[in-house]
């Protein structure tokens, strides 16, 4: 098991994994409370990096994320989580401006 360390990032991608000790901001992206504030561009943008980064983690080295004592969550988890996230902010947006 690999514990993450601040800015640890997906190999061949540059997709920084949050470290929710590090500051507010990361808290909030591992949470996706900062998938609201974010324009359709940078949504945009945000979809595309967690789609590589899934595409090029690797499984069999698994990486985890820690939440709090005794507790870790797996990296391609989070970015599943992320990636469905991003998806439903986009549908979100849809229905509100129709």
């Amino acid at each position: 098991m690999t514990i993450l360390t601040r800015k640890t990032r997906i190999r061949n991608t540059g997709y920084i994994l949050p470290d929710i000790f590090h500051s507010l901001e990361e808290y909030q992206r591992f949470y996706n409370l900062d998938l609201q504030e974010m324009d359709n561009f940078s949504l945009w943008q945000e979809l595309f990096r967690v789609k590589a980064a899934l595409a090029y983690i690797d499984p069999q080295r698994q990486t985890w994320l820690f939440i709090k004592p005794g507790k870790f969550v797996p990296a391609f988890e989070w970015l599943k989580a992320r990636h469905k996230a991003v998806k439903e902010e986009f549908k979100r947006r849809k229905r509100t401006s129709a």
